[in-house]
């Protein structure tokens, strides 16, 4: 080869070699003496970026690990609290069992003091550990551990989540039934021995007496789960005896305990309900009258004016005298009143009847207006479903009555102006029904000589009169020309549109006829006779007596705040009740679905529908009462012991003054149930058919209302043999109770602990997978650093042979 003095090849050969071995040299330095194979992203990125999310994920388990062993600690101190109220419901139950003996010859303050310590202690341990209502672990805690895999960052969260439901674990003396329900008049009054309103004085009280249905027995109803029809438990109380407030309670308990005995399915879900009379003082000393249970939510009533007085509504404060309940429907008393030649028909919907009731007044056509309300009066005192539901007649005043504090209404037919009830006719058809979906004229169209306005008057389910007049009718209109008629002016009408009613015209004799079956009353008026018209009725009937509206007497509710606080109903999430308002249903075509939905105690939901309607036959939501007995009686069909606890209560809503309008609320035990309203057909928004929201003007529907828990219940008390009996049943449902929040705790320990098995194998697995990628090989480097040596000496011994390869050269030029 040639020589050069210019480019040295083999130096820059070695030179190049050299610097390659050094780095060698370097990079295996580096990873013995630090032990990692990747030392920088340049010794392998993708390797890097792996072993960089390995380390992250052993970083995330590490802490989820200790996480969770936090999550287990606290789980374990809830145990052994909840094993400490075990033992003291061990305790309770041995003073309520003793206490419950009739041969107990002690004093049962003495027990009942240290029984009530004992529940107060209960709560403030259940409160220690969090488990208390609303504590800090009684709720669905969520535990992050990581490792979760997914494809979006929420998936990620959630899979790497352990999350353990302790919002039935929940061990204070509410969620173990051993402070129960209790209703008692908030009012400012006092039945203790030394006030106006004492007992003695109330059950000696004249007026009281004279107001009692049974001689010396005041009447309590009581309504709850599966004793909810709406006339539910009557309890006559014997106040024969009755002096002061033990000897009362004492009274009501024994009266309780024999309507609880009946054989009947609404007296055993009484005695199921545990339900208790008591003495309640309140914080200025007064004693009141209260009731209690420990596992049904309920209502309590005053069914005359003994039970009222007693139950804290007075005439006068600090007066004996029960206040009025009286509710009266006055019949109008016009100068244009004559003798009847009829059969009056009368219907009276309401005031927790289960159905409408009919009854009859014949007149013969002598009688004047004074003399058919005696025969009404007559007519009502024979039906005892009235009687006992406190209806009567007053001949005076020309009205019906009811003692019991509830709004009804009346509906009227052929009465021809000799009572005053009203001008809805059924001319000819010698039926006692009251409301028709079709009705045909006794007589044909013969036309009418004179020119005539003839009107037609529809009522539908009580509502005021709807009126369509013809006009000017000539002498010369036919049948046909009237059914013509009638039919466009229907047609228009925004109310009478909807219920596909119309005229027909058979050979000349008229029909009026809803084909899907909507109940109606008619009355057919005008100014001249209407007799050629076929329907009969007087001449010149005012269309505006077709209808009389309720005149409500003073009243305050006896069922307003006697829904047992402690319950939960349709309210906020601060407690404050909120109603339902009830709107009739009208047609056939108008129907609601109501849908409950309520948690069990291990958090599995149910649910149930129910629809009200208002067709021939089933008329689910004609009145109120209807409504409600439908609720009811859907719920406690369903066999569901869930959704059998929820029950639907008539209250009044006195927001609007002392004689507020009926509304519609539900009460359970349960602490989760909603209530779906379902939208009706025939609501507006400016008023709503059915139930809806709005405690006032325009409803909303379509829309789930949800309970939350309203006022404060009561300790279980066993200064009584009867208290000491249910609370022995209300302690042996807190154990079980208890068995079910321990559950859900071990259930939550276990979690824990299968969670941080997994969390620990996926470290050993993750801290392997990235030891594999970046750790360095010991033994493979060791061996690489002596091949870097000898390449390293090798390299420089062969670029100092090439450095003196130039040497060569001079030699050439000595020559």
């Amino acid at each position: 080869m040639a020589f050069s003095i210019q480019t040295n090849a083999n130096s820059l050969i070695a030179q190049e070699n050299l610097r390659v071995n050094s780095n060698f040299q370097s990079q295996t330095i580096r990873r013995l003496t630090s032990g990692y194979r990747i030392n920088q992203s340049g010794d392998d990125a993708a390797g890097l970026a792996v072993a960089n999310k390995f380390r992250t994920d052993i970083a995330e388990l590490g802490q989820g690990v200790r996480n969770a062993n936090d999550g287990v600690s606290q789980l374990q101190i809830a145990d052994g609290g909840m094993s400490n109220i075990s033992k003291m419901l061990d305790r309770l139950k041995t003073l309520a069992a003793q206490s419950g003996s009739a041969t107990f010859t002690g004093d049962r303050t003495v027990l009942n003091s240290e029984f009530s310590t004992l529940v107060g202690e209960i709560d403030r341990q259940a409160s220690a550990i969090g488990l208390n209502t609303g504590g800090d672990f009684a709720k669905s805690l969520s535990v992050y551990l990581g490792g979760g895999k997914g494809a979006t960052d929420s998936a990620l969260i959630t899979n790497g989540t352990v999350t353990m439901d302790l919002s039935r674990a929940t061990v204070d003396s509410q969620s173990l039934s051993l402070k129960g329900v209790q209703a008692v008049n908030g009012n400012t009054y006092d039945l203790g021995a030394s006030s106006g309103s004492s007992v003695q004085r109330v059950v000696t009280d004249a007026t009281n007496l004279s107001n009692l249905s049974t001689a010396n027995n005041t009447v309590f109803k009581f309504i709850g789960p599966g004793f909810s029809d709406v006339n539910g438990v009557g309890v006559s109380v014997n106040i024969s005896g009755v002096q002061d407030m033990t000897t009362l309670v004492s009274a009501i308990n024994a009266a309780i305990t024999s309507a609880a005995n009946q054989a009947t399915s609404q007296a055993a879900a009484l005695k199921a309900s545990g339900i208790t009379a008591a003495i309640v003082t309140d914080t200025a000393g007064n004693q009141k009258l209260g009731f209690s249970s420990s596992v049904a939510a309920f209502q309590v009533q005053a069914e005359d004016l003994m039970s009222n007085a007693l139950m804290g509504n007075l005439a006068v404060a600090a007066n004996p005298t029960g206040a009025s309940m009286a509710y009266s429907v006055t019949a109008n008393n016009p100068s244009g009143i004559t003798a009847a030649n009829a059969t009056v028909n009368v219907r009276i919907i309401g005031s927790s009847l289960s159905g409408p009731i009919d009854i009859s007044v014949v007149g013969t056509g002598v009688e004047n207006q004074s003399q058919m309300f005696t025969k009404l009066q007559t007519a009502l005192n024979a039906n005892s479903t009235l009687v006992g539901s406190g209806f009567s007649v007053d001949t005076t005043n020309f009205r019906i009555v009811n003692g019991r504090g509830e709004s009804f209404r009346v509906e009227v037919t052929n009465d021809n102006g000799s009572m005053g009830m009203g001008a809805f006719l059924l001319g000819g058809l010698g039926n006692a029904a009251v409301e028709y979906s079709d009705i045909t004229a006794a007589g044909t169209f013969a036309g009418n000589s004179n020119t005539a306005t003839v009107n037609l008057n529809f009522s539908f389910n009580g509502g005021q009169s709807i009126t369509i007049s013809a006009g000017q009718v000539q002498g010369t209109d036919t049948a046909q020309a009237m059914t013509d008629k009638f039919n466009a002016l229907i047609a228009i009408n925004t109310t009478l549109n909807k219920t596909d009613i119309q005229v027909i015209n058979n050979a000349g004799t008229l029909e009026v006829k809803s084909a899907s079956g909507t109940l109606f009353r008619l009355a057919v008026t005008s100014n001249a006779a209407t007799a050629n018209m076929g329907f009969g009725g007087p001449a010149a009937q005012n269309a505006s007596t077709g209808y009389t509206a309720g005149a409500v007497a003073t009243a305050n509710s006896s069922f307003n705040g006697y829904v047992a606080g402690g319950a939960y109903e349709m309210a906020n999430a601060a407690g404050t009740v909120t109603n339902l308002s009830w709107s009739n249903l009208r047609f056939s075509t108008e129907s609601q679905a109501i849908t409950f939905t309520a948690d069990d105690a291990t958090g599995n939901q149910h649910t149930l529908t129910v629809t009200l309607g208002n067709t021939a036959g089933a008329q689910t939501g004609n009145s109120i009462d209807a409504a409600i007995k439908a609720l009811n009686t859907a719920l406690q069909a369903s066999n569901d012991t869930t959704l059998q606890k929820i029950t639907a209560i008539k209250v009044r809503d006195l927001s609007g003054g002392a004689t507020g309008a009926e509304k519609i609320n539900f009460i359970s035990t349960l602490n989760k149930f909603t209530v779906g309203l379902g939208t009706d057909g025939g609501s507006t928004a400016a008023a709503n058919i059915g139930l809806a929201t709005a405690s006032s003007g325009a409803g909303t529907q379509g829309v789930s209302v949800t309970a939350h828990q309203v006022g404060t219940g009561s300790a279980l008390d066993i200064s009584t043999q009867a208290g000491a009996s249910a609370a022995v049943t209300a302690i042996t449902s807190a154990v079980r109770a208890l068995g079910v929040a321990q559950a859900a705790v071990g259930k939550g320990q276990n979690q824990l602990a299968y969670a941080i098995g997994l969390a620990q194998s996926q470290i050993s697995s993750f801290s392997s997978a990235e030891s594999q990628l970046r750790d360095a090989d010991i033994a493979a480097e060791a061996a690489n650093l002596t091949k870097a040596s000898v390449l390293q000496q090798a390299t420089m011994a062969a670029m100092a042979q090439a450095n003196s390869a130039p040497q060569a050269v001079l030699a050439l030029l000595r020559g």
